[in-house]
């Protein structure tokens, strides 16, 4: 842990911060909880990985229709809707943009898809309530907040295995790979 937020009136600096995980030029993640710390207002804690995507095609979650939308920008239309686990949140494709990551909240799963084909090859169980995904920029490793597990994930992309689990505080939702310029990329590829 790096930081603890306190909303009490000897140190009002905030609560329930929302910043997700972030990284910086160094390749350090950098996250937030919801809950958690000395007064249980939040904490702000450090992984380590990367996550750059070039821009390209969007992939964006349909939470209630439990599918991702595939975008074509150029062509502003729908090219493919793929059926996904329940309660799909969050999307990051990998840099060479062979694969994308999706978050699945509802059933605990993170779908993979190929994006050649449009299509799932695989299902990987992680914790519960997975709101965020982010990947790493040589794309080897795909990190998964899971807001009820109060852990992220760690996949190995090759071949799609979640290998480890980390403890970071209570309610882990949100991951943010990139600056303020580069807030989308990780929907596409």
């Amino acid at each position: 842990m790096l930081y603890s937020f306190c909303n009490q009136t000897n140190c009002l600096d905030g609560s329930t911060p929302a910043i997700g995980l972030t990284f910086d030029a160094s390749g350090n993640l950098y996250g937030a909880t919801t809950f958690g710390g000395a007064m249980n207002d939040g904490i702000v804690y450090k992984l380590t990985g990367t996550g750059v995507v070039p821009p390209g095609t969007v992939y964006v979650t349909n939470y209630g229709f439990d599918t991702v939308s595939v975008l074509e920008p150029s062509a502003n239309a729908v090219a493919a809707t793929i059926p996904v686990g329940f309660e799909p949140e969050e999307v990051a494709v990998i840099p060479d943009g062979q694969h994308a990551y999706v978050a699945n909240s509802g059933d605990g799963t993170v779908s993979v898809i190929a994006t050649a084909t449009n299509k799932v090859t695989a299902t990987i169980a992680v914790g519960s309530l997975p709101r965020a995904v982010a990947v790493s920029t040589d794309g080897t490793h795909a990190y998964v907040a899971n807001g009820n597990s109060n852990t992220v994930s760690v996949i190995v992309t090759v071949p799609n295995k979640a290998v480890a689990t980390v403890t970071v505080g209570l309610a882990p939702n949100w991951l943010n790979p990139g600056n303020w310029e580069s807030d989308f990329t990780p929907l596409v590829r």
